[in-house]
C-alpha cells in the first residue's frame, strides 16, 4: 500500500487534500467536484488487480461519515468527531456480576472513558458520551460508585 500511496503523491493531479490510512481503511477529504473524485476512484482501482477500493461519501442529510470507530461530521468549515457505533451495537460489555477480576471491570470503564476523550472533539459531545456510558454501565450491572470511580480515573 505504501508504494501505491507514494505513486499517488507523485502522479495524481486530483489527489485528496487529506489522506489517512489505517491498515486497509482509508479516509480522505477532497475539495474537487464529484466527477473528478469518481475519476480518481476509478484510477486507484486500476493500480493492482487484487485490490478494490470502495467509495463512501458523507451523507447529504447529516454531513457525516464513519471511519473506524469515529463519526466525522462536516460542520460549516470544520470537522467534528464523535464516537461511531455500528447499528448492531447492543451496549453489552463485561457484566459486573461476571466471574472476572474486579480490576478488569474498572479497567474497562477507564478504557471507555479514555476512548471518549480521545475521539470526541467538543465538550458537549464528551458530556453526552459520558452520560450514555453511565447509563450503559448501569444496564450492565455496575454500581454507581464504581462507575464514578472508573470515570474519574479515566479522565
Amino acid at each position: 500500500m505504501q508504494k501505491m500511496e507514494d505513486k499517488l503523491n507523485r502522479f495524481s493531479t486530483n489527489k485528496p487534500l487529506f489522506w489517512l490510512r489505517y491498515v486497509d481503511d482509508i479516509f480522505c477529504i477532497f475539495t474537487i467536484p464529484k466527477i473528478k473524485i469518481d475519476d480518481f476512484h476509478s484510477r486507484i482501482n486500476k493500480w493492482h488487480p487484487n485490490l478494490r477500493f470502495t467509495l463512501e461519501v458523507e451523507s447529504n442529510i447529516s454531513y457525516s461519515i464513519s471511519f473506524l470507530d469515529v463519526l466525522v461530521t462536516h460542520n460549516e468549515d470544520k470537522l467534528v468527531t464523535s464516537l461511531y457505533r455500528k447499528p448492531t451495537h447492543t451496549g453489552l460489555y463485561m457484566l459486573w456480576d461476571s466471574n472476572q477480576n474486579r480490576r478488569y471491570k474498572i479497567g474497562l470503564i477507564k478504557t471507555l472513558v479514555i476512548r471518549i476523550y480521545r475521539i470526541c472533539s467538543t465538550p458537549n459531545l464528551i458530556n453526552e458520551e459520558l452520560n450514555l456510558l453511565r447509563k450503559t454501565l448501569i444496564n450492565n450491572g455496575y454500581p454507581p460508585h464504581i462507575i464514578r470511580r472508573g470515570i474519574s480515573e479515566g479522565e
